[in-house]
């Protein structure tokens, strides 16, 4: 829980800061300015998350119960993410999936730096089920 407090304050901070920033610099708006809105998956620990798909090894797509999919963005490299068949998900104390959170790949925990709402990625309708490994695992074998 203190966890949880310490994050907000932290963030609470940084939009402060950005916004004494801004203050005082004249803001033009243009098409390269567009802020991206920060997303999350409420109750993602209670079966929030359907589905992912990795993004090579610094990405993640995940869908949402309401089939609503998200890009996570990490920090830096997850080496093994492109491979993994099975991935944990590190929750925030409310049970959200969002960019304070985490995955955990091979006992590797990977950070997320930014998470937004996006379209489902290509490999979605290709890729097998991660709820029913083993309908993948033969599929590859036949």
């Amino acid at each position: 829980m203190f966890r949880h407090f310490v994050r907000l304050g932290l963030a609470g901070g940084l939009v402060l800061a950005a916004a004494i920033a801004g203050a005082a610099e004249p803001h033009h708006a243009t098409a390269k300015t567009v802020p991206t809105l920060e997303a999350r998956i409420p109750f993602a620990a209670l079966g929030g998350i359907r589905n992912w798909v990795a993004d090579g090894d610094k990405g993640l797509y995940i869908e949402g119960n309401r089939k609503q999919w998200y890009h996570a963005a990490l920090m830096g490299s997850c080496l093994d993410l492109p491979y993994a068949e099975r991935i944990g998900f590190v929750m925030e104390p409310d049970l959200s999936f969002n960019r304070f959170s985490a995955i955990v790949v091979h006992g590797q925990v990977c950070q997320v730096k930014t998470m937004v709402k996006s379209n489902a990625p290509a490999k979605a309708a290709k890729s097998a089920d991660r709820t029913a490994p083993s309908a993948a695992l033969k599929q590859a074998t036949n």
